[in-house]
């Protein structure tokens, strides 16, 4: 029988969602638009082009071929179909939730590793994600590792040079899986964090551009590895497509060649994330307060600098998806469970009491009114054929139900 006591809470929890996330991969279809074009692309690679494969409309892929290559080499191995096209994003999805639980545990003990893994992992978009056929959750993985290392060069944990170099290693990782977004986010990231640690007199802050010019470096050549041998085949065409098309035109609302699509007004993410994070809902205003009232330490601030660093590079960009998101939810997640690690062994507070009995009261009343719709039928119809034609709302009623406890 699993035990979820916080000292080996994390892990288990870890376990469970990679169990969760696994079952039934092959069981659903591709997406007819999305998952349907990585599958086409990654075929395109099995065919013989691995530098540059290219999308089901003729254009080289936009993306850099890090997943797609994942993905060819399982389909190789096991057949093409569902399951060897998602098994990259629910491996990566359960490093991402180790590194959650792993990064908070050491942080603030390990009520806060388990706080923080159940947080990312009922998270309503990295549910969905872990099990998608696309690059976003491979990216968020290389991102949050550079970040854990970033975070342990500024809490003393790692020294600067090995730090600048792993987190160099991974930026540079996510940037063969996404592209220059990876080093456009570690930079936003470092240089909001810089600008609060200095209080914007960055000039003042010493021994950090060595290990920064490190970074950068290491960072540029693994994302080399890839970006030249592409350039030199292709030329004009790479470097319309897949670099300025992609990563200058699209984010800047420019129409020219694949770019122009997905444009959204700047506050299009506000309402999605707080849907996103629906789950943990009623656990964020003891969050919210807590994370106020305490003194902010190191860790707090960074990770905040990481979330409004990321924040406002999507919100600037012009073109916007939902799951764009992604790679902000492992921080709020580890920033939720350091804010309620201390309440494990505290008695509940208002602020945590009245949003769980109001959500209860609204499921109660909700799982209620879902039975009756499932049996008040006019006619004499039977229970069982009542339940086989109204399974949706019976599991929307026994959801409901179970989340009241």
């Amino acid at each position: 029988m699993i035990s979820f006591r916080p000292a080996y809470g994390w892990p288990a929890l870890v376990v469970l969602f990679a169990a969760l996330y696994s079952i039934h991969l092959g069981a659903t279809e591709l997406t007819p638009i999305d998952e349907s074009r990585s599958a086409l692309i990654v075929r395109d690679c099995l065919r013989g082009n691995w530098v540059l494969p290219r999308t089901p409309d003729g254009h080289l892929s936009e993306k850099p071929p890090l997943y797609y290559w994942m993905a060819a080499g399982l389909s190789a191995a096991f057949g093409e179909g569902e399951r060897p096209m998602r098994l990259p994003s629910v491996a990566f999805a359960v490093a991402t939730l180790a590194i959650v639980g792993w990064v908070a545990s050491r942080i603030a003990g390990p009520a806060a590793g388990m706080l923080a893994v159940a947080a990312l992992g009922s998270n309503v978009l990295f549910v969905e994600w872990a099990r998608t056929a696309m690059v976003d959750m491979v990216f968020t993985f290389f991102f949050t590792a550079g970040l854990a290392a970033y975070l342990a060069a500024r809490t003393g944990r790692l020294d600067r040079w090995p730090a600048a170099a792993v987190c160099g290693a991974f930026i540079g990782l996510a940037v063969l899986t996404k592209g220059p977004a990876g080093l456009v986010f570690a930079a936003a990231v470092g240089t909001v964090d810089l600008l609060m640690f200095t209080r914007g007199r960055f000039w003042k802050a010493g021994g950090i551009w060595a290990p920064a010019a490190l970074f950068f470096a290491i960072a540029g050549v693994v994302s080399m590895i890839w970006y030249l041998p592409a350039c030199l085949a292709r030329g004009s065409e790479f470097l319309f497509t897949s670099v300025l098309d992609e990563n200058i035109f699209m984010p800047l609302g420019i129409s020219h060649g694949i770019a122009g699509s997905h444009v959204n007004p700047p506050g299009y993410y506000l309402s999605r994330q707080f849907t996103i994070l629906l789950p943990v809902a009623v656990l964020l205003p003891e969050a919210i307060r807590r994370l106020v009232r305490k003194e902010w330490g190191t860790v707090e601030k960074l990770l905040l600098a990481a979330v409004i660093a990321v924040s406002l590079v999507l919100a600037a960009a012009s073109n916007k998806r939902w799951y764009y998101l992604l790679p902000l939810q492992p921080a709020l997640a580890v920033l939720i469970g350091l804010a309620l690690a201390s309440s494990w062994k505290e008695p509940a507070g208002a602020w945590l009491r009245m949003p769980v009995r109001f959500a209860g009261a609204v499921l109660a009343l909700g799982s209620l009114a879902a039975v009756s719709c499932s049996f008040a039928l006019p006619g004499q119809v039977r229970v069982l054929e009542a339940m086989h034609h109204h399974r949706g709302l019976l599991a929307i009623a026994g959801t409901a139900v179970s989340w009241v406890g």
